[in-house]
């Protein structure tokens, strides 16, 4: 059962509406003799002149039980639910009428209340969505009726229990130390979880979905260490050398010292440290063909963007040249993954076609034992 309300001004529009939809029944009311929403309206304005302070003085309820709970209440069970709401909220003895819609099988109340008591006090519609909720869902359980708290559990832990079992196989499978998207994608698949590419307009990888006992999630909405890149960022990391990731974290402490005014002096720095930019990029770029070279674009650009008005012809030279090894590395490494992943794909492909042809043969058996 969920219940909605909310304080409203425009309170004929909304009685008429209530009142004029198809199949509506009235089912109570209290100090009421009006027939349209406009002389509803002013009979609440008679208690609403005796309080000037509020300014949104009727409360518009909803109280929708489940379709299957609705189909089996009788309207006097209705009329119980919303004498029950109305008590709850103190509200019995406020002018008040309560509508039963019962169109596209889904029986639902709406109830109009005057917030402006005889007294001229107005009833306290603070939270009045949260808490008509918590009513309704008391309601329900007093009359054993399905709750919209028992509802969005389930659907939570029909959601949740797949992405649990989904992350606990990836955390699994890395404790393995897969070395490569290739090794990491077919231990998955012995955990029961078929890895797919997502492939863009450029052909690339983009991202992963994975699929798990009939259901498919994107990646990175299981868990964000799931991610096609965070996961491709720490194969990475383990390709690089000893001498590349010592480069890595040395770039990493003078960037971030601040102390470098220009790209010269970055490495006169790094040759301070005991590493020839020049040297280095040379040694790494004979290793491109083995996919071996240092994948560290951040570096580049941030090269870029801190030195580009101050970096002589050789200097730009040198960035660009690392950025062609950059390139070259990344798009061979393109070239791999949208092999594997094409053999992939015709793999699967064998494998649904051989299983269908199992299946209909499985069935035409069947068939022939039962002598159709």
């Amino acid at each position: 059962m969920i219940g909605k309300a909310k304080s409203i001004s425009h309170t004929s529009n909304a009685i008429d509406y209530a009142k004029n939809k198809e199949f509506s029944i009235e089912l109570n009311r209290n100090e009421l003799i009006g027939e349209t929403g406009r002389d509803m309206e002013n009979e609440f304005k008679i208690y609403q002149n005796l309080n000037s302070n509020c300014r949104n003085n009727t409360i518009s309820v909803v109280i929708s039980p489940d379709i299957k709970d609705g189909q089996n209440l009788t309207n006097e069970d209705f009329k119980k639910i919303s004498n029950d709401f109305l008590k709850e909220i103190k509200a019995q003895e406020h002018q008040h009428i309560t509508y039963l819609h019962s169109d596209r099988n889904h029986k639902h109340l709406h109830i109009f209340i005057n917030r402006i008591g005889k007294d001229g006090k107005a009833l306290n519609d603070s939270f009045i969505g949260k808490k008509t909720q918590n009513i309704a869902d008391n309601i329900a359980k007093e009359n054993a009726l399905i709750r919209a708290r028992e509802k969005e559990n389930i659907k939570n832990t029909y959601n949740k229990t797949p992405k649990k079992s989904m992350l606990e196989a990836h955390k699994n499978v890395m404790k393995q130390e897969p070395n490569t998207i290739h090794q990491y994608i077919n231990l998955m698949e012995k955990e029961n979880i078929k890895v797919k590419p997502t492939i863009n307009k450029q052909g690339n990888v983009q991202g992963f979905t994975m699929e798990y006992k009939g259901k498919e999630f994107k990646a990175s909405d299981i868990h964000r260490e799931m991610s096609y890149n965070r996961i491709k960022e720490q194969f990475q990391a383990k390709e690089m050398s000893a001498e590349q990731k010592e480069f890595l974290s040395k770039t990493n402490e003078i960037m971030k010292s601040n102390e470098v005014k220009d790209f010269s002096e970055f490495k006169h720095k790094m040759n301070e440290k005991g590493i020839n930019f020049q040297d280095f990029v040379n040694s790494n770029a004979v290793d491109v063909n083995q996919n071996k070279a240092l994948n560290s674009k951040d570096f580049a650009n941030e090269l870029k963007v801190n030195f580009s008005n101050k970096l002589t012809p050789e200097d730009k030279e040198t960035l660009k040249f690392h950025h062609e090894i950059i390139k070259e590395m990344e798009d061979a490494e393109k070239k791999l993954e949208k092999q594997f992943f094409k053999e992939q794909e015709k793999q699967l492909a064998e494998s649904q076609n051989k299983e269908k042809s199992m299946t209909k043969n499985g069935y035409r058996d069947e068939g022939k034992d039962l002598g159709y």
